[in-house]
């Protein structure tokens, strides 16, 4: 996970997303986000196969609670198991959480919000 902007998240994982990683995650947020100010998420999490289900659960809490900093999370993913997650994540947090179904959605988002260099 890296700041592509000042208010700008961006993550990349693969792999088994294990708890142990989302606590991880989390502490680096807590420590980044400022209060005041508005984030986007912006995550590319193609490369997962599968999440622990306490991983969700936290995730969803930690959003919920955060909520009003953040204008959006947008998930890249191919897995059917996390879009799962995610839309069971949505019931919750309605319309700040979304998962896009190409590379190039994601890929123009990050353009859009990431000044080039």
């Amino acid at each position: 996970m890296w700041m592509g902007a000042p208010t700008v998240i961006l993550s990349h994982a693969r792999g088994h997303f294990e708890i142990g990683l989302a606590l991880a995650f989390l502490g680096y947020l807590e420590r980044t986000i400022v209060a005041g100010h508005r984030y986007t998420g912006l995550h590319d999490w193609s490369g997962l196969t599968g999440y622990d289900t306490e991983t969700r659960k936290v995730f969803t809490r930690w959003t919920d609670k955060h909520r009003g900093d953040f204008h959006r999370i947008v998930i890249y993913t191919d897995s059917r198991l996390v879009r799962m997650g995610i839309a069971t994540a949505k019931l919750v947090l309605g319309s700040i959480v979304e998962a896009v179904g190409s590379r190039a959605e994601l890929d123009a988002l990050i353009a859009a919000a990431v000044p080039k260099i």
